[in-house]
């Protein structure tokens, strides 16, 4: 990359520990505009801790977070939320009770920074109705609008908290293991409506489908004990012997 280009976002030098255990330890990384860039590694390896430190869910012991260029390390979630940093998670975490639509209006709502009140009537807001209506047209989801979300599978669950997340247009998106739990059917569309943000969204993704990741990612970093063993192309990854004797073994 030229040394021109400012990355959209970096971490620069990231330590955090929880007692004697250290979970990431002197992370630096710069994700590019548009990448979709993968994190992977074994179990206890940092990759959670460091997608909640980049959202703001954990403060690194030391290091910073740049976002586009802004120091952004003691902004909460909600402040980074506004700045265009969204979040899904390993669990789904949706209002159960609700609609798929309601659900829809709630990220939207959220993203503009306004609280979600019951007695306003939002069967009468048309832009914003039209907007939730969308959004789930974007993940194929427009027909289930009226579903209550406890009816729904949990593919599709998996997809409607994909597209809650991106709400809002955000700058870049944390996936934390889409594809968890996920059928063989339900990780291919997973895979299709990523694919397609591939040079539009920048995300940060953490997986352990290795056939999702190579297929996805422009870049792969591996994590072992909280430490970046390797960064590059998938290419580069599945050729780099530490990798494969740290991690990927034979799978590959």
């Amino acid at each position: 990359m030229s040394a021109a280009v400012a990355p959209v976002l970096a971490m620069d030098g990231l330590f955090k520990a929880f007692g004697g255990v250290v979970a990431t330890r002197d992370v630096s990384l710069d994700i590019r505009k548009g990448e979709i860039h993968a994190l992977i590694g074994p179990n206890g390896a940092g990759k959670t801790t460091l997608i909640s430190q980049l959202f703001g869910a954990l403060r690194p012991d030391r290091g910073r977070i740049l976002l586009h260029d802004q120091d952004i390390t003691g902004l909460s979630p909600a402040q980074r939320a506004r700045r265009g940093i969204s979040r899904s998670f390993q669990i789904t975490a949706l209002a159960r009770s609700m609609s798929v639509l309601q659900n829809a209006v709630l990220a939207i709502l959220a993203q503009d920074g306004h609280a979600f009140s019951f007695w306003r009537s939002i069967q009468r807001d048309a832009p914003l109705q039209a907007r939730a209506h969308e959004l789930l047209r974007s993940v194929g989801m427009h027909g289930r609008a009226g579903a209550l979300v406890e009816s729904l599978s949990h593919g599709e669950q998996r997809l409607l908290e994909f597209a809650l997340a991106m709400a809002g247009d955000p700058a870049i998106v944390l996936l934390d293991e889409p594809m968890a739990g996920l059928g063989h059917e339900e990780g291919l569309e997973m895979t299709q409506h990523l694919a397609r943000l591939k040079g539009k969204t920048t995300i940060i993704l953490v997986e352990h489908d290795m056939d999702a990741v190579f297929g996805l990612a422009d870049r792969v970093t591996v994590l072992v004990g909280g430490t970046v063993l390797a960064t590059g192309t998938p290419a580069e990854i599945r050729a780099n012997p530490d990798v494969r004797n740290a991690y990927l073994g034979d799978d590959l």
